[in-house]
């Protein structure tokens, strides 16, 4: 399977089954949770092993433009449905990029505290920003 396919699927992955699966409560709040929960097990399963596919496509270089653009398009549907509800949709990009920031140090420290860092600091700061 090539970078590409392996981005596409494990985005529509998230954003079906992790991010906004049906009938789930799409508060932004609720929403970080479940990304923050599922990664936790992802992390404590494998045993610290396996990072973000989507930042690893993102990390590919610019002789490998499909898998930049499949990268660039899952950060962009991941930040549309946090932002959906919120006052300022930027501050989505905010909680992407921490998120993404603390799986690198979890896998590094084999921990889950970064994680945990994250949804002390900005769980209260996204669900303050919540609009209806």
């Amino acid at each position: 399977m090539s970078r590409p396919h392996d981005a596409a699927l494990s985005a529509a992955y998230l954003a079906t089954e992790v991010l906004a699966p049906e009938g789930a409560d799409p508060s932004p709040r609720a929403v970080l949770d479940r990304l923050l929960d599922w990664w936790t097990r992802v992390l404590r399963r494998t045993d610290f092993g396996r990072g973000c596919p989507i930042a690893a496509a993102a990390s590919a270089g610019p002789d490998e433009e499909v898998c930049v653009a499949a990268a660039a398009a899952a950060f962009t549907d991941w930040r549309a449905t946090l932002g959906a509800h919120l006052a300022d949709p930027s501050l989505a990009g905010l909680v992407v990029s921490a998120v993404e920031g603390a799986l690198l140090q979890a896998r590094a420290l084999r921990s889950t505290e970064p994680l945990e860092e994250v949804r002390r600091h900005l769980g209260p700061l996204v669900a303050s920003a919540t609009v209806a």
